[in-house]
Order: C-alpha cells, then structure tokens, then sequence
C-alpha cells in the first residue's frame, strides 16, 4: 500500500435505465431529434438513438461541428435534468456533460463530400488524486450531427456512489531508480491533422479506468496501472494494453486452459498487487461461477461453482466465468470460445 487511495465508481444495472426510456425518448425530441427511435441495452444501459427524419443540410467545418454537437448535448442534459427532477421513481444521470471531453469531428464523405460529421466524446473522472483526471476507456459518446442530430450512441454507464480504496503501489516503482526517465515511459502518438485530442501522453504512474462492453455485468469501475511495456505477466487487457490492479477493487480476470487426458481444463488467472499473474481459487475468499455450453447444441447451459471446469466431450463451447471476491465484493466475468477435440495439439494459452 502506498498511503494514497482512489476512487472507485459504483455502477447502476442497465435495467435503472431502461426504466426510463420514454423519458429519454421526451428528452431527445426536445434536444432536436425528430422521432427519435431509441434501443437501451438491457445489461449495461447503453444507449443507441437515431432521429427518423429532420433537417439534413451539411456543417461546414469540424469548429461548427463541434459547437453544433456541444449544443444538441447540452439541450439534452436540460432536458434529462428537468425529467429526472419530476420523475416518480429516481433518473440516474446518464449523461455527466460536464465530465466529457470532445476528442475528434471527423467528416463522413458520401459521394466525394462531407454528407455529415461524426463528433466523439470520452469521459474523464477524478481518481481522487488531487487535480487529477482520467480518461476511461470505452466511455463514449458518437454524435453525428447535420444541422440536426443523426443519431447518437452513448456508452456511458451512470453510479450510484463513489468509495475511496487503498491505492496499492505500481509494479514498476521498485524499479525506479534503475532507470531515467526517459521517452520510452511516455508513449507519444501524434496526428499531422486539427485535432489536437488526437496527441496523447500515456503516463506509466497514472491510473486508468476501463469500461467493459455492452453485455458485460461490470459492477465496478475500479483504476488500474497501465503498464508502458507488456512484460508477459499481465493478466487484465483493455484493447491490448497491459493493466495491472491499483486497488482491491480492480479486478480484471481471464481464462486459463490446459490439455487434460480426457478434453480440457479451465481455470481463472488475474493479476495480483504485484503485477504478477496468479491462479483464482475458492479457498482464497474467491467465489468462480461457470456457465457452459455447447454451440452444435445450444440446449441449457451447464453451471458449476468450482475453480476448475473440465470439458470431457468433443465440441466447440463457449464458456462464461463470473468471479467475486468474497471479502470486498471486488467482481469480473469473461468469456471463451473453446475447441475441444481428440486431434488437439498441446497449445494453452495463459489468458484468453
């Protein structure tokens, strides 16, 4: 432990949302949307909204662009807001405006012109460092905008509460003083374009959120330490990038296979506070919830509450692994599509 401590965000289920639908459909007719069809993904609460319809003449440039989409969200929280304040039945804030951040307007050329603009927003949330921001991946919101709104989808998934956790140390900082800083523990990616979000400076000390997908049962939004390098020990992957848990509550798990005599076996693995990987078991406080079956034969699925799953028969599985940690209700799933068969050469990966 390292005597700081970070914030982690307690997510609301997609049903809290999806509660509320016709709402935010009230809502997006207000903010311009001309009627608006809207899909609110049951599990995660995402959003997908597109307008039938409205003024489709084209922006001129990325600034009116910009301004343009920067209105239509702003109208849309006044709108939001002023449901949720008459709502029987408490709205979550599904739209934090004042915590996203306009990254990219790019042009959608349809017959050799820009026909119309697609405007991206992420959101940043304080880690509970001092002055300290970060962006969370996978946390965005797609507008495309003519002189009205197109559509819009939003992957943002609102909180019910903020809890401070004991920040553990990142893995690297045993290692400090062996090296100087240098322009290996920054990663720079710049862009010849007008889009200044597009040139980013990855801190190896900073904390990063990670937002799962649309039918992840993410309960948590909890910081990791992104590791500037992969050493091949890590077990948490957002888009590639190596994490490694800042907190107790960052969990971040995968799948782990082997050849058994008879078909496969399947464990858990996840990265400890040390950035080292480590097998997940019951008897550590660990509760692993497994759920099988087979894609020729998409009957009820198989369940078993154990830290290991073996898969006797021959067949294509996908297989799902819900973990909790008993102790700190620290929670992560994942996924595997996996291939068992007599002819199987012995290839297991340590992480699917």
């Amino acid at each position: 432990m390292t005597g700081e401590t970070f914030f982690v965000y307690h997510l609301l289920h997609g049903s809290q949302v999806a509660h509320h639908e016709p709402a935010i459909i009230q809502a997006l007719e207000t903010a311009g949307f001309v009627r608006p069809q809207l899909y609110v993904a049951p599990v995660s609460g995402f959003l997908r909204a597109t307008a039938v319809g409205g003024e489709k003449s084209r922006i001129a440039d990325a600034a009116r662009a910009r301004a343009q989409s920067e209105e239509c969200l702003r109208k849309l929280k006044v709108a939001l807001d002023r449901v949720q304040a008459s709502a029987r039945t408490p709205m979550p804030d599904i739209l934090p405006l004042d915590r996203l951040r306009c990254i990219e307007a790019v042009p959608v050329r349809g017959q050799g012109v820009a026909d119309h603009w697609l405007v991206r927003w992420i959101l940043s949330l304080p880690t509970g460092r001092r002055f300290e921001d970060a962006f969370v991946g996978g946390a965005i919101v797609d507008l495309r905008m003519a002189e009205a709104p197109i559509s819009l989808v939003s992957r943002l998934r609102p909180w019910s509460d903020v809890t401070r956790w004991p920040a553990f140390a990142w893995p690297g900082s045993d290692q400090a003083h062996d090296h100087e800083h240098s322009h290996e523990d920054e990663e720079h990616l710049h862009r010849e374009d007008d889009q200044p979000s597009k040139r980013y400076i990855r801190e190896v000390d900073k904390p990063v959120y990670t937002l799962g997908g649309e039918d992840e049962e993410q309960r948590y939004l909890a910081p990791f330490w992104m590791a500037s390098h992969d050493n091949g020990k890590s077990g948490g992957h957002s888009h590639g990038v190596p994490l490694s848990p800042a907190t107790a509550m960052s969990l971040a798990i995968g799948i782990s296979w082997e050849e058994a005599e008879i078909g496969a076996r399947l464990g858990v693995v996840a990265n400890n506070a040390h950035g080292q990987l480590q097998r997940l078991r019951a008897g550590d406080g660990w509760r692993v919830h497994w759920r099988w079956f087979s894609v020729a034969n998409l009957g009820e699925p198989g369940e078993l509450v154990d830290d290991t799953l073996d898969i006797v028969q021959t067949g294509v599985y996908h297989i799902c692994v819900d973990v909790e940690h008993r102790e700190t209700s620290a929670f992560d799933s994942s996924f595997l599509e996996l291939p068992v068969s007599a002819e199987r050469t012995r290839q297991a990966p340590l992480v699917a």
